[in-house]
């Protein structure tokens, strides 16, 4: 286990470290909209933390109650501090998938989505469907209706096990150096801030991957889709390689980040095994965000998604 890893609140060196990370993104990619009553309330970070980000030089606007922070700020705060935040609980529950949490070795998953009506009151039905995206996405099986917005999918992801040989590894070095950091959409494109400052989200560490790959006769392609994580599958960004004619998930950027948080031990999960078993690639959709999970009178709708029989 690595020093990073060990960081806690109260260590004024950890709190010093990740502000020096956050500092590398420019304050034009800043939004200071999050006021600082609610620092502990939404994002676990109590009042002596508070002095100890600000000694450190986090970025704010305004001075005592009337500060405001940038979302993406807190974000990597509260996970490289690991708080109790509502976002590295998140990131916690992803031990599940990767664990065998999920009741047993398994490729084959069940989750409910139930869709939310844009418009109550209106006239006539609610008209619910699944997203055709997920409809067509590989794996994609029987969709089974449990009430008038709700239903059960289930998907079967390859069964057999992976690990990249040799051929893989130069290209999956590439990404060492890069540290998780959460980022702006308008940075999370930039192969060039990557590099320059060593930050990447998943999404940017796909794109170095692609950029890299160009120079080493492996065939990569972007994908997104979900994380078949407990209680909620995760919406996620990583890449496939191309293998013996077929696609192949790869994430060697995110295991090792969950290596390092201690979610994931790295000798069971180094960075050259494919979570093949775990991710559901969707197809068509630059980013997870763009799939719908349902529809409602044929338009996207507000959903939520929640796996069927895991054990906790």
């Amino acid at each position: 286990m690595d020093q990073q890893a060990d960081v806690r609140p109260e260590s004024g060196t950890a709190v010093e470290e990740v502000v020096e990370r956050i500092l590398r993104v420019p304050d034009g990619y800043r939004g200071f909209t999050t006021p600082q009553a609610a620092l502990q309330k939404v994002y676990g970070v109590p009042g002596e933390l508070v002095e100890l980000l600000l000694d450190a030089g986090l970025p704010h606007r305004g001075s005592g109650d009337e500060r405001r922070f940038d979302v993406f700020d807190l974000e990597n705060v509260t996970v490289e501090l690991e708080l109790n935040s509502p976002s590295w609980m998140l990131m916690r529950t992803l031990g599940r998938a990767f664990d065998g949490g999920l009741g047993r070795s398994r490729n084959e998953y069940r989750f409910r989505t139930t869709g939310r009506c844009p418009e109550p009151g209106h006239s006539g039905a609610c008209d619910f469907a699944p997203g055709s995206m997920l409809d067509a996405a590989t794996g994609s099986g029987e969709v089974t209706w449990d009430g008038p917005a709700s239903f059960v999918r289930q998907i079967t992801l390859p069964a057999e096990e992976y690990w990249f040989d040799d051929s893989v590894l130069p290209l999956f070095a590439s990404v060492d150096r890069l540290f998780f950091h959460l980022l702006p959409h308008a940075l999370s494109t930039d192969v060039g801030f990557a590099r320059e400052t060593g930050l990447a989200d998943c999404r940017l560490a796909g794109h170095v991957l692609l950029d890299e790959a160009g120079g080493t006769g492996v065939r990569v392609r972007g994908a997104s889709g979900l994380i078949m994580s407990a209680p909620f599958p995760l919406q996620h960004m990583w890449v496939e390689v191309e293998v013996d004619g077929r696609w192949t998930a790869a994430d060697p950027f995110f295991l090792r980040t969950l290596a390092r948080w201690r979610i994931v031990d790295s000798r069971a999960w180094p960075a050259h095994r494919s979570p093949r078993r775990i991710y559901w690639a969707v197809e068509g959709a630059p980013a997870p965000q763009d799939i719908a999970m349902i529809t409602h009178r044929g338009e996207r709708a507000s959903s939520s998604s929640r796996m069927v029989d895991w054990q906790d």
